[in-house]
């Protein structure tokens, strides 16, 4: 989904809200949130649906909806006494109220994407990081496919670029953790490093290319020789 409303552009592809072209930071899932109202717009989505929608197979309070959509409307400064994006509906749940275009979906590239030297190892497996951005989760339609239970749909971002991968974990259930801590910010790799998925390692790796060492034919000579 690729939608646009006061300014703003949600897109789920990209996984980016943003405001007249400037990034603005959010949660997943206060992303996750502001995702299923706009699905259902402007029909009232009550706490229980949000609550399964976003927190799968996981119970939690609902001071944790009551959480997000907070960031959300600070994120799209939006007074909860005077609403332009999002309603409360009292003792219900939330719907989304402002007018909103639809830019369509991301076309996808005719080429294919550049390989990358970096890739990761899992279950005996290689799996082949590209240039740009590489999602990490269970649904088969991610670029980086980890068929586990607690690994979420889409669990994780690693992205490629300028010669060096980094980490964002993508408001998943169970966490990305490196280096023993839980990855909250983007996080820079290095080779051999392990990344836990939820409950699942896997390991980092960047292709080394053999070099060759060539020696100068005079050299070769003054060896034999012994010659200085």
């Amino acid at each position: 989904m690729r939608v646009q409303f006061a300014g703003f552009t949600f897109d789920t592809g990209a996984r980016q809200l943003s405001r007249d072209g400037q990034l603005i930071p959010l949660s997943g899932k206060a992303f996750a949130v502001l995702g299923v109202l706009l699905e259902q717009r402007p029909d009232v989505v009550s706490k229980k649906q949000l609550l399964q929608k976003v927190w799968p197979d996981t119970w939690v309070e609902e001071s944790n909806l009551s959480v997000a959509v907070s960031e959300l409307r600070r994120a799209l400064e939006d007074d909860p006494q005077r609403p332009r994006f999002i309603r409360t509906d009292f003792r219900t749940g939330y719907a989304f109220i402002a007018d909103v275009v639809d830019l369509g979906s991301r076309q996808r590239e005719d080429r294919p994407r550049a390989a990358s030297r970096f890739w990761l190892v899992w279950s005996g497996r290689r799996l082949v990081l590209y240039a740009g951005e590489n999602i990490v989760g269970r649904d088969p339609q991610c670029s980086v496919w980890v068929d586990e239970p607690h690994v979420s749909s889409q669990h994780a971002r690693l992205s490629v670029s300028a010669g060096q991968v980094t980490v964002e974990d993508l408001g998943s259930t169970n966490g990305t953790f490196l280096r023993g801590s839980r990855v909250t910010i983007p996080q820079p790799l290095a080779d051999g490093d392990v990344v836990r998925f939820g409950a699942t390692d896997v390991t980092f790796k960047i292709h080394q290319p053999k070099t060759k060492t060539v020696v100068h034919r005079d050299e070769r000579k003054r060896t034999r020789t012994g010659g200085t």
